[in-house]
């Protein structure tokens, strides 16, 4: 360690025979460690020959020793100043003293502090208690804490009057002593005098928290208390409550320990020091808003005059929380109506029954779901407190439908509170459903699609007697244009007797003309006999001149809120009568500028037999970027999937429309991996099975062509083969007028689970034979006639109704009468 004078200190005068005093004091840097000290004289030799003289060398050094000194500074804290004449005090109350102590000695200190009062009668925990700043306990006798060099410790000493005590004088003493290994006995001691005066003084003390009770309106509570007379002199007390907000609906008693009522008009009497324990019973008023409402029970001495003294009054509170009931109620619980379509309804009020604003939710259960009830509203109004407004406008609908059975039906209706769903209220209501004349025309569906002009087919309609009473019914219709249509199996157009409950299949034989096109509706209605006032009518749609060989049938509307990959599953069915192959391709349109597409390589060519389906999988890949860069919230894109036949001149439409949400969330690229790579796993297996069967296909193909070529025809040869391929075919239309001839329809048969729009087939063109050889001229035989060729389609395909059958038979008239 180095300390440089000049630095620190003023510089020595330089003027001649003068002296500088110079000190250092190291005590702070060397820690009261052993130390050697040397000094170094440096002269800069400018303008003095004999250089530096040190005139005098003094060393002062202090041993630092264990035994120790302490200050103790004390007050009392009520006035700031230290209690020279003592303390005047009454029972019941606390004396204080607040000291600094400070260690003067060198190094830590252990101290104890106690104290202790010449009344013994006061010596016990309760009495004194001294608190050390950094100590682990209280009492009379504490050990502080290290005492270090010149770091004060506060300390407290506290001195409790017991209650009752005598008009007395006593001496309290506090003294702090040496704890350590220097036993250097007693450091410091106070000798404070203390008087008790006499005074009336009451002590009320309770154990109940600050919140005394939580309490719904009308509940009771209970508080217990202890009434203590704590000064000198024997007293009578009076009790009295009394409660802040709620109103006047509050009800208050006190009750001594042993069951006993205290009277208000009366007194208790207390011997000086003795407690008498009681209870404070309270009620809260019927209405009450929810709050937190203080009391407070006070004590009084009328023979006391105005002196009273202590703890007079004990405060808390009663918490009153959210009380919730409510009812409901109706000045009807039953009616009798029939089952007539004509609405019923049942008016019902709700009654909150609680202290705060409430709001319930409102919902209905039946015992049969025939009955088709349900309320006019699903929330209820905001309700006030104790049923000041109930909400009157809640209505029971009852649509009483036609078919309803006869009987009793019953109908709960529960209102449940909307923030705590344990609170509800509940009406049961009965509707009892009398005779009523109802029937039942079941819609059909048809899968088909009809030939105009072709021969006629029957379907069933489904007709039950949906009433209460065994009914006959008369049938009627309602036919579209181009369509023709009668009942069979029916006398007078009337269904046999039916009994509730009872069905039977109305046949309706129809047909269509040859002007028939597009979607017919049939309208197929039942007249009840019972009432001719009830009816019912079932629909069909029937598809006249599509022919619908394959179809593509999809329930899936995909709304994505997130990037990632999706499959999409459509189905597609073979409605053709024999087998056929089936190629996918997409149509992306827009849909390219938001993800990319395309269909599983299992998926893109296949083989589907009679009637058979097969379910295609679309992949979408979304990216992050087309989520996060979406022009607006939601927006909807086309993705159109064709489905191409390769037995017949088919292909098939299908528009699928994709949202894309702006909200969604990324998936993991671990996802995206995982699913991309299963997916490329399973299409390289799909495409090399493909292929094989498609060299397959060829292969045959490339045979049955080689096996039908010949040489040439004769006369007899060629009427013999347009016998054999026409013989069978109908009669072209006539030419001016042409009509379609379409192939019978297949019977009727059930509706599937899904029925998009029908999309308009192709007509299939069969394989014309393959051209032959001309066959050699001799003479004088004449020439074998041509071999017959299929006339060239116009340019806006076959006419209408036409089929190519028809068309290779007589197209070659049709061309020529219209002069092509």
């Amino acid at each position: 360690m180095v300390h440089q004078f000049e630095l620190n200190d003023p510089a020595p005068v330089n003027v001649a025979g003068s002296w500088t005093n110079i000190t250092w004091d190291p005590t702070e840097e060397l820690g009261g460690y052993n130390w050697n000290l040397g000094f170094l004289f440096h002269s800069d030799g400018g303008g003095a020959t004999s250089g530096f003289r040190v005139d005098d060398f003094v060393v002062f050094g202090v041993e630092k020793v264990d035994n120790f000194t302490i200050d103790v500074d004390c007050i009392n804290p009520e006035n700031g100043i230290f209690p020279i004449d003592g303390y005047t005090t009454y029972p019941n109350n606390i004396v204080s003293l607040k000291c600094m102590v400070t260690n003067n000695g060198y190094r830590s200190a252990s101290v104890r502090v106690q104290s202790n009062v010449t009344n013994t009668d006061w010596m016990n925990q309760s009495s004194i208690r001294i608190e050390v700043e950094g100590a682990s306990g209280t009492g009379t006798s504490v050990l502080m804490p290290p005492l270090k060099p010149s770091e004060p410790i506060e300390t407290w000493v506290n001195l409790t009057i017991p209650p009752g005590s005598d008009v007395q004088q006593q001496l309290w003493n506090v003294w702090w002593q040496d704890a350590g290994g220097t036993a250097s006995g007693i450091k410091a001691y106070y000798e404070i005098e203390l008087e008790v005066k006499q005074q009336f003084s009451v002590y009320m003390t309770t154990d109940t928290p600050t919140i005394a009770a939580s309490l719904g309106p009308g509940e009771t509570g209970s508080m217990p208390f202890t009434l203590q007379n704590s000064g000198n002199r024997d007293a009578s007390f009076k009790l009295t409550s009394n409660f802040f907000g709620g109103g006047d609906g509050w009800d208050a008693s006190f009750v001594f320990a042993d069951g006993g009522t205290y009277n208000p008009l009366s007194q208790i009497p207390i011997t000086r020091g003795e407690s008498v324990d009681m209870f404070f019973n309270f009620t809260a008023p019927l209405q009450i808003a929810p709050e937190e409402y203080p009391f407070s029970i006070s004590a009084t001495c009328p023979s006391c005059g105005d002196t009273l003294f202590g703890n007079k009054v004990l405060s808390k509170k009663v918490n009153i929380p959210v009380y919730r009931e409510a009812t409901l109620t109706t000045f009807t619980e039953s009616i009798i109506a029939p089952a007539d379509g004509i609405q019923k309804s049942i008016n019902l009020e709700l009654h909150n029954l609680g202290n705060a604003e409430e709001t319930y939710l409102l919902s209905l259960t039946q015992s049969n779901n025939n009955l088709q009830a349900y309320l006019n509203k699903e929330v209820s109004a905001l309700l006030e407190p104790w049923d000041v407004a109930p909400d009157s406008n809640i209505k029971v609908l009852l649509p009483m439908p036609i078919g309803l059975q006869t009987g009793f039906y019953f109908v709960t209706v529960t209102a449940i509170n909307t923030n705590d769903s344990s609170v509800r209220a509940v009406i049961n209501l009965e509707i009892e459903v009398v005779d009523t004349a109802a029937v039942q025309v079941r819609d059909e569906i048809s899968l088909d699609s009809y030939t105009p002009n072709g021969p006629s087919v029957t379907m069933p309609f489904n007709v039950t007697n949906t009433g209460n009473n065994p009914d006959r019914f008369v049938m009627s219709m309602e036919i579209p244009e181009g369509m023709s249509a009668n009942f069979e199996q029916l006398v007078d157009s009337k269904t046999k007797v039916l009994n509730p409950g009872e069905s039977m299949n109305v046949l309706v034989r129809f047909s269509f003309s040859s002007e028939a096109q597009g979607t017919l509706k049939l309208k197929v209605t039942a007249t009840s006999e019972n009432d001719q006032d009830i009816s019912s009518t079932g629909n069909c749609e029937f598809l006249v001149g599509s022919q619908n060989w394959l179809r593509i049938i999809s329930i899936e509307r995909p709304i994505y809120t997130e990037a990632g990959e999706y499959e999409v599953v459509v189905t597609v069915r073979n409605q053709y009568s024999d087998n056929q192959s089936v190629d996918m391709s997409l149509e992306k349109g827009d849909s390219r500028n938001y993800f990319s597409s395309s269909i599983a390589s299992r998926d893109l060519n296949f083989l589907l037999a009679v009637g058979a389906e097969r379910d295609v999988t679309i992949t979408l890949d979304i990216p992050d970027s087309s989520i996060e860069n979406l022009l607006s919230d939601e927006i909807t894109v086309n993705l159109t999937i064709w489905a191409t036949s390769g037995t017949v001149s088919e292909s098939v439409p299908f528009v699928l429309e994709v949202s894309l949400v702006k909200t969604a969330k990324d998936l993991t690229a671990d996802r995206v991996e995982s699913s991309t790579s299963n997916v490329g796993a399973i299409a390289t297996w799909a495409v090399g099975g493909l292929l094989i069967i498609g060299l397959a296909v060829v292969l045959i193909r490339i045979l049955n062509a080689t096996e039908e070529e010949d040489t040439g025809w004769t006369d007899q040869e060629y009427e013999d083969h347009l016998a054999a391929k026409y013989g069978a075919v109908t009669a072209a239309p006539t030419l001016d007028a042409p009509t379609s001839f379409a192939s019978q329809t297949p019977a009727y048969s059930p509706p599937s689970l899904s029925d998009p729009a029908p999309v308009a087939a192709s007509v299939p063109i069969p394989q014309s034979p393959p051209p032959s050889s001309p066959a050699p001229i001799v003479q004088p035989t004449p020439p074998p006639a041509a071999v017959p060729q299929v006339p060239p389609l116009p340019p806006e395909g076959l006419p209408p109704g036409w089929t190519m059958e028809q068309w290779e038979a007589y197209g070659s008239q049709w061309l020529a009468s219209q002069g092509r």
